[in-house]
């Protein structure tokens, strides 16, 4: 495997984790504590076990974003907690690219 193909796919996985994120926090924007309560039911309250640990450090790395930041809001109206995860969907979209820019420009001019 070649530096240019491990750099495409370091790019293609930031890409990846960023959209399935994304893709999670709509959900939850448009179902709001539907998609909230399948998430909790994914994790273990108070994990014990390394199996338990492990399972809710996966969810949460694939899929904790939009969760996390609805539960944040749960303290404003119904109509403004959608405004803010609106807003912060479009943030989270610009900070991505940012990110994957970086990451991109980094790894090419230091391995090409």
């Amino acid at each position: 495997m070649s530096t240019e193909e491990i750099i495409y796919f370091i790019e293609k996985t930031i890409v990846v984790w960023f959209l399935f994120q994304s893709g999670y926090a709509m959900a939850v924007l448009l179902v709001g504590r539907v998609m909230i309560e399948y998430y909790e039911w994914g994790i273990f309250e108070k994990p014990s076990t390394l199996y338990e640990k492990t399972i809710n450090t996966l969810l949460t790395v694939t899929a904790g974003v939009g969760p996390f930041v609805y539960k944040k809001l749960y303290k404003v109206n119904w109509l403004f907690r959608k405004i803010l995860m609106l807003l912060f969907l479009i943030l989270f979209g610009i900070v991505g690219i940012i990110i994957y820019q970086i990451v991109s420009i980094a790894l090419r001019s230091l391995f090409l």
